[in-house]
């Protein structure tokens, strides 16, 4: 049996299966024709064609180097190991092969998380409770991907339960949020693995739990498990350390998706789903001590979504990577607001799982899912995406009419935007002359490559019409300013 949560995948499978090949099945990668449109860089990639997947994770450093972590049960007997693979941009096979540990304990390991701290040293969090008094949360490491340590465990104080989230803070401690799976219904927060438990109640069963720090606080998102109608609720822990009361994002519904809950250049950022019946994807803005009206996404796909997992990239961009009936849909907020859309076909009718997402501040995210191959069988695949952007206008007018410039928000990723402008004349004026421009260069057709540009650098896309009336003429110019993202 398959289960999906938050942001890792469990499977409850019985048997033994060998691990496939180390080797990846790596199709040719490159740019398609008429630039660098968004969406996957070649082809999807198989990094496991056939294993017992307990849990996954992925996570990226700053110049997009991406690290996917899974658990499996592999061999005969069955025994339980963390794979570790480091991938650099683009890269189609894994750097150094495919690193593997065994877990501490083969039958209650599970929940595997991916975390890579600001000096690029990859942690692999996972959750043991095969003694019930005294679970364990358990941390191995890898230098930049690299020589995986072997897990060092650090134990709890009480309760069963499970990993629902764990989250690097802004100073570098790992916290943990695990469930406790027993009355009174809470959560345990651990804000460090050294710390001890501290129990957060909750209303009902937790399936799902999200971690975020934002001016000095520590905001906790959860939803009930199983599919409902519940609204998406949080509590925030003061700089004091203390817990405050639960909150509601109001008209919200959670519907057994979770939530994806991440702190960007433009603030705290939580996308669920909305209070009617087509589930679609909504998005709320803190605003210090609360949640904004939630607004609906660029998303109108009558598929509604059954997963989110959320990234904050180092150039301020919230993603979002949700599972939607046969497609993986990764959603880009350019101002973290403003969604633009890009969508993976799977092309097979048997079921996807939570597929995850990271990038780097350039704007190539990995994504990770799996598909379910045979009965206790999956296959773990992964895609390099171009991320698409969304797009913003400005306008100027003058005396003799307006201009008005539509480009890329800011920061621009590798990909095609399009860009275009229009120049209304003014009662009783006419256009007579004009142009778009990127800077000194004129600009012929409607898509601006990205990709083209120098990365990290500042641009001006800018229109000038010239207005005339009899005699008199009127220039007017709009100008929109943004930045091609950086490598990181």
């Amino acid at each position: 049996m398959t289960v999906p949560t938050r942001r890792t995948l469990f499977v409850l499978a019985t048997g033994a299966l060998a691990l496939a090949g180390a080797a990846l099945v790596s199709p040719a990668a490159g740019g398609a024709a008429g630039g660098h449109p968004p969406g996957v860089i070649g082809s999807p990639i198989t990094l496991r064609a056939s294993v017992q997947l307990v849990s996954y994770d992925v996570a990226a450093n700053s110049a997009g180097r991406a690290y996917i972590g899974w658990m499996s049960d592999d061999g005969a007997p069955v025994h339980r190991y963390v794979h570790l693979c480091t991938l650099p941009v683009a890269a189609t096979s894994c750097q150094g092969g495919v690193q593997t540990i065994s877990v501490l304990d083969d039958a209650y390991a599970a929940d595997l998380q991916v975390l890579v701290t600001g000096d690029d040293v990859v942690k692999l969090v996972w959750f043991d409770h095969s003694t019930p008094s005294t679970p364990a949360i358990v941390v191995a490491s890898a230098a930049r991907g690299q020589d995986l340590t072997a897990g060092q465990s650090y134990p709890g104080t009480t309760g069963l339960g499970q990993l629902l989230t764990a989250e690097v803070s802004p100073s570098g401690e790992i916290w943990t949020v695990t469930y406790e799976a027993s009355l009174p219904h809470r959560v345990l927060v651990r804000p460090d693995v050294t710390a001890a438990d501290v129990p957060v109640s909750t209303p009902y069963p937790v399936g799902h739990a999200q971690l975020a720090f934002t001016g000095g606080k520590a905001v906790l998102a959860f939803e009930a498990y199983s599919f409902t109608t519940n609204t998406a609720h949080y509590k925030v822990r003061s700089a004091g350390g203390a817990w405050g009361a639960m909150q509601s994002v109001p008209h919200t519904w959670t519907t057994g998706a979770g939530a994806a809950l991440e702190t960007t250049g433009h603030g705290l950022r939580i996308v669920t789903g909305v209070n009617d019946a087509s589930y679609r994807p909504v998005i709320a803005k803190w605003t210090g001590s609360g949640f904004t009206p939630r607004q609906l996404t660029a998303d109108h796909n009558a598929c509604a979504p059954s997963s989110h997992d959320g990234y904050a990239d180092p150039s301020g961009r919230l993603l979002d990577v949700s599972w939607e009936c046969n497609q993986v849909t990764i959603a880009n907020y350019p101002d973290a607001l403003h969604a633009a859309l890009v969508r993976i076909s799977i092309g097979t009718k048997v079921a996807t799982y939570t597929p995850q997402i990271a990038s780097g501040t350039r704007g190539i995210a990995t994504v990770v899912w799996s598909v379910q191959a045979a009965l206790g069988k999956n296959v773990l695949r992964f895609a390099h995406v171009r991320l698409p952007d969304a797009t913003t206008t400005t306008s100027h007018s003058g005396t003799g009419g307006k201009v008005t410039v539509t480009g890329p928000r800011t920061c621009l990723p590798p990909v095609n935007v399009h860009v275009g402008w229009t120049h209304p004349a003014a009662n009783n004026w006419s256009f007579r002359a004009g142009s778009l421009r990127l800077g000194n260069t004129a600009i012929a057709g409607s898509t601006l490559d990205g990709a083209s540009l120098t990365p990290g650098k500042a641009y001006s896309l800018i229109g000038t019409a010239t207005f005339g009336r009899g005699g008199d003429r009127s220039t007017v110019k709009a100008t929109l300013n943004f930045r091609s993202c950086g490598t990181g």
